[in-house]
């Protein structure tokens, strides 16, 4: 995520564009083996692909972010009648999450909030972040051998965009305070040539900062 803000809030489609499976595999071994570290050299900068390694890392978790045992509970607050309703539902489900589940959720959405935050450049609203991070987010345990049970369950990915959309575009609303993301990582020491290549950048993440 600290690589992504130094060097993707402007990239189009950030998050949205894949990458060569080749790219991906690359970086994830490189990752695994504690060969790839920062600052990342030249060939490990590609923003789509530090951005498919976030969600395989997301998707390969245990069990989802939100967690398997308040699945129900998230999907029963979208059928709230009203969005204050459900507003409060999630809410309500979120502060059950465990510590670092809750801590991890919020410093994630937080991020994808400063991403929408340059939807002019990036053309990522929070309703297609949600549509790409939600899957990588909260998912129920599949029981194929039970193809309506199954059917269901794949239908609900509807109700995990709203949750996630809310969480993003709403975040002040679900969240205190606000979010320092380079709490083990240097900005200046990110990258080999220790500056960003693309102008996403300090300054417009030091403007966000300063307004809330």
């Amino acid at each position: 995520i600290c690589c992504l803000i130094e060097n993707g809030l402007y990239e189009e489609g950030l998050l949205r564009v894949g990458c060569a499976s080749t790219k991906l595999r690359r970086m994830k071994h490189a990752l695994e083996a504690q060969y790839v570290k920062t600052p990342l050299p030249v060939e490990y900068q590609d923003p789509h692909v530090i951005g498919s390694i976030l969600k395989l890392y997301l998707r390969e978790l245990p069990e989802p972010l939100l967690t398997y045992k308040y699945y129900t509970d998230f999907i029963s607050a979208t059928e709230c009648g009203s969005e204050a309703e459900r507003k409060a539902a999630i809410k309500a489900t979120l502060a059950k999450l465990p510590a670092s589940n809750y801590a991890n959720l919020r410093y994630l959405t937080r991020f994808l909030w400063l991403v929408t935050q340059n939807v002019d450049q990036n053309k990522m609203s929070s309703q297609n972040v949600a549509i790409v991070m939600s899957p990588n987010m909260l998912w129920p345990r599949l029981d194929k051998s039970n193809p309506a049970d199954y059917l269901g369950q794949v239908n609900s990915s509807s109700a995990v965009n709203v949750i996630v959309e809310l969480l993003i575009s709403q975040w002040d609303y679900f969240f205190e305070g606000d979010v320092d993301f380079f709490v083990t990582l240097s900005r200046n020491k990110l990258f080999v040539e220790g500056k960003s290549k693309s102008g996403s950048s300090n300054e417009n993440l030091d403007r966000h900062d300063t307004g809330e």
